[in-house]
């Protein structure tokens, strides 16, 4: 492998990884607001309503006073 395509890979390995890293981090939070939010809904006698994607980085929150 030549010094050059060896760089390419070097950057293109650190570049996917600091992706992973950022969408872990994005989803590891908010997975902890909605849970978060969540648990202000219970405490106030409503039920949560939450849409969300696989890893919780689109996502919207209602609390439902209306099923309790």
């Amino acid at each position: 492998m030549s010094v050059s395509l060896r760089n390419y890979a070097i950057i293109g390995l650190g570049l996917l990884f600091l992706i992973l890293f950022f969408l872990s981090v994005n989803s590891y939070f908010g997975h902890k607001e909605i849970l978060a939010a969540s648990n202000g809904c219970y405490e106030s006698n409503g039920m949560p309503v939450v849409s969300k994607d696989r890893f919780a980085l689109n996502w919207s929150f209602s609390c439902d006073y209306s099923q309790k």
